[in-house]
């Protein structure tokens, strides 16, 4: 746990003032719309879970560990939670204001303000977060305030009510709505920033709806009854968007993809169709890189300055070196060099390493391999389990067969090996330095260094430096 002290060199740096507030995020909510075993707020939203983003926003801002209030049955909830934030159980689903008082014993009483968000709401930013706090805290410092937005589709919001003056009366849950109240498009977006104490000790006295549940909501009222300064901020009707059904988790989604790509479009990457480029979260791209249309870049991903990436390429857990093209291919949890060429129709697979200058054509797959610098893998070649060195020309249907029914064996292939067309390695073997095959060879042996080998099974039929290096067999040379 942080110092008090460290908590405020944090908020201070973050541009508040005063001692950082706690935070509650609920996510008891059942998320019966989503129709999914996965709790609603571990539903994924680019490249993080919903719950993860508002974590995030909030993570500048709070005092300690964020609260997470969940349902007894969301153990794959807390557990995501990890050491991000303190978690704790709302026994039923009473309502938002009962979900608050659970999270009492877990919230400081030395804080002044407690920020009340909700779990299913990614798009929330820092700065909505910051405004809430230092608005909550204007004037006598005992206000509350929170996030209002005005937009035609309510999603279930409920409606602020306010007086002839304009000042904030209460807020109205829509199922409770007159038909007059629902044509209020001031919409409370389920955001707050409360007096700590104030907080707990109202929510103990809200009262019971007709349907068993607490209105965290009916707070606004009671703080214009107790005196309280009640102030609806203003946010961006993008920003609070919540998500109960897939339709909303898609809209949110594009939302997101939107904010992400036009942040890599300022850092000096060029998207030439943003709305059909799909980049999470966590992925870094280097300037002048040029990304087209239908690419997805998840995961961990990053690329160098000066690539070229798709159209039609996903590139997950992924690191490009720069100068690099990749064109309609998949690459998985690789390491790809500087300046090569890949595909098009070309898949890398988890635990590749290549040095730079690779160029890998069409319908080749590598996986689990080390690869060297300025190797060239034309077309139609498997290269799976092998450690091969620098200089190596892989040719149009060359195999690896590093798997014998029951374990996976590796190659070697070293330096400047020339690998003919239809090259068969059968693993474990070692092609040593500068060694050659013809093609349609089958190596099942260990091949010496500076040798030419053909046949089935291939066999060395002499020294590479007796003849031209690409040389096909002659009838002297043919198997006895």
């Amino acid at each position: 746990m942080h110092t008090v002290h460290r908590q405020r060199c944090r908020w201070c740096a973050s541009g508040g003032s005063g001692m950082s507030p706690a935070v509650v995020i609920l996510a008891a909510g059942a998320g019966t719309r989503m129709q999914s075993r996965l709790a609603k707020s571990l539903h994924p939203v680019c490249g993080r879970t919903m719950l993860a983003w508002v974590l995030a926003a909030a993570e500048p801002l709070c005092q300690g560990r964020p609260v997470v209030v969940t349902a007894p049955d969301a153990d794959d909830l807390r557990a995501a939670c990890g050491d991000a934030a303190d978690t704790c159980v709302q026994p039923a689903a009473l309502g938002t204001g009962d979900a608050v008082r659970h999270a009492r014993a877990l919230v400081s009483a030395d804080t002044d303000a407690t920020l009340v968000l909700c779990g299913d709401m990614p798009l929330i930013r820092s700065s909505l977060l910051h405004r809430l706090v230092d608005r909550q805290r204007s004037g006598s410092g005992r206000g509350m305030a929170f996030a209002s937005v005005e937009r035609a589709e309510a999603q279930g919001f409920g409606r602020i009510l306010r007086d002839s003056a304009g000042v904030v009366q209460e807020v109205v849950e829509e199922r409770d709505c007159t038909p007059a109240q629902l044509e209020v498009t001031e919409l409370n977006a389920g955001v707050y920033a409360f007096p700590t104490q104030w907080l707990f000790a109202r929510a103990d006295d809200l009262p019971v709806q007709a349907n068993g549940e607490r209105y965290l909501t009916d707070l606004v009222g009671t703080a214009v009854r107790d005196g309280l300064s009640v102030q609806a901020v203003s946010a961006d009707p993008d920003d609070v968007w919540g998500v109960n059904d897939r339709v909303q988790l898609a809209r949110v989604a594009h939302l997101m993809r939107q904010r992400i790509n036009r942040g890599h479009m300022h850092r000096g990457v060029t998207l030439i169709d943003p709305d059909h480029t799909y980049i999470d979260a966590d992925v870094r791209i280097g300037r002048d890189t040029l990304i087209l249309p239908g690419t997805w870049l998840t995961g961990n991903t990053d690329i160098g300055e000066g690539c070229t990436i798709g159209p039609h390429t996903e590139l997950d857990d992924t690191r490009v070196g720069e100068g690099s093209e990749v064109r309609h291919s998949v690459v998985e949890g690789a390491d790809i060099g500087r300046e090569c060429m890949i595909g098009p129709f070309a898949r890398i697979r988890r635990g590749t390493r290549t040095g730079s200058h690779l160029h890998m054509g069409s319908f080749g797959e590598i996986k689990n391999s080390s690869l060297g610098s300025d190797i060239h893998m034309g077309h139609f070649s498997y290269v799976g389990d092998s450690d091969v060195g620098d200089g190596v020309n892989v040719g149009a249907g060359t195999i690896t067969c590093n798997f014998d029914g029951q374990a996976k064996h590796r190659t070697v292939i070293e330096d400047g090996v020339f690998l003919g067309s239809g090259t068969t390695l059968v693993a474990p073997v070692r092609v040593s330095r500068g060694a050659m095959t013809g093609a349609g060879s089958v190596v099942t042996r260990d091949l010496p260094a500076e040798t030419l080998a053909y046949g089935v099974p291939a066999k060395p039929r002499r020294s590479v430096g007796d003849g031209p290096r690409r040389q096909e067999p002659n009838r002297e040379d043919s198997p006895s």
